[in-house]
């Protein structure tokens, strides 16, 4: 398949490609309206995951409910490094790789 430049990825938002690898998933940006789109997602997951750990705290899960806080952060993180690798590049497309068993890259 060839979408926008971007072969073998399968399109999930305009602008916005992933292609699984063997290691992990890399996801292409093609615009920036792609990477504020994926920006939303992000802090959507961050807010769903402070409120699972809220919960979780108070019904007395607290191991849950420090795992929601620490994805909550990485989810902030992941987006703010995506703004900040964007700002940055002046490129027609960027990508973030996120390996199964670490942190993403650019």
């Amino acid at each position: 398949m060839f979408a926008s430049g971007v072969r073998g990825a399968t399109r999930i938002h305009s602008g916005c490609y992933v292609r699984g690898f063997w290691w992990g998933v890399r996801i292409y940006f093609t615009s920036n309206a792609a990477v504020n789109w994926f920006r939303s997602e992000l802090s959507t997951a961050s807010g769903v995951t402070t409120i699972v750990g809220m919960v979780a705290q108070v019904t007395g899960h607290e191991i849950a409910g420090t795992l929601s806080d620490a994805l909550g952060a990485y989810t902030d993180s992941t987006s703010n490094r995506l703004a900040n690798f964007n700002r940055s590049h002046r490129h027609s497309k960027i990508y973030m790789d996120a390996p199964n068993i670490s942190f993403h890259t650019f």
